[in-house]
């Protein structure tokens, strides 16, 4: 997550950040249009199936080419 660009990064532990941020979501339609856009866009790009399965098989032909075997 991009703070205020793909959504909101708070403190852990902060519920008064958490409520900050959540309704400052609610009350600014065109800011939660601004933050959706692009977190959809990245969800899509890192973590769908088709992302997954390039980083798996990325990840196994890296490991092949180096000749290693782990039993």
């Amino acid at each position: 997550i991009h703070h205020e660009e793909t959504g909101f990064l708070v403190p852990p532990e902060d519920p008064v950040a958490l409520d900050d941020s959540i309704y400052r979501l609610y009350q600014d339609r065109e800011l939660r249009r601004d933050i959706a856009r692009p977190a959809r866009e990245l969800v899509v790009e890192q973590y769908s199936w088709n992302a997954i399965a390039r980083k798996t098989v990325t990840f196994y032909q890296r490991i092949l080419s180096q000749g290693k075997i782990y039993a």
